[in-house]
């Protein structure tokens, strides 16, 4: 909702307006920019919204596998005592 409501703020409204004064077209054409504008922009943030969300959804999902199948930390804790180090250093 943050990012669909960025588009009625003041400060898509300054860019329109600066991007008015870089094209030059009769006020009619003007008022059809405007409206592709900001129809672009609707779909370019409603479609970065619906990636956020699916990179979101995948991270979640290994989060949760990790967390339920503990994957190779069996194996971590079965290698304890079997390595011959002390604090990371070898022992003698």
């Amino acid at each position: 909702m943050f990012f669909l409501g960025l588009m009625h703020t003041a400060v898509v409204g300054f860019f329109l307006d600066v991007l008015t004064w870089i094209v030059n077209l009769p006020p009619e054409k003007m008022d059809q920019f405007g409206i592709v504008f900001m129809m672009v922009l609707q779909m370019f943030m409603t479609f970065f919204v619906f990636a956020l969300i699916i990179i979101g959804m995948g991270l979640l999902y290994y989060t949760l596998s990790g967390i339920q199948d503990a994957g190779d930390l069996w194996e971590k804790i079965g290698k304890i005592g079997e390595q011959r180090k002390i604090r990371g250093l070898e022992r003698e």
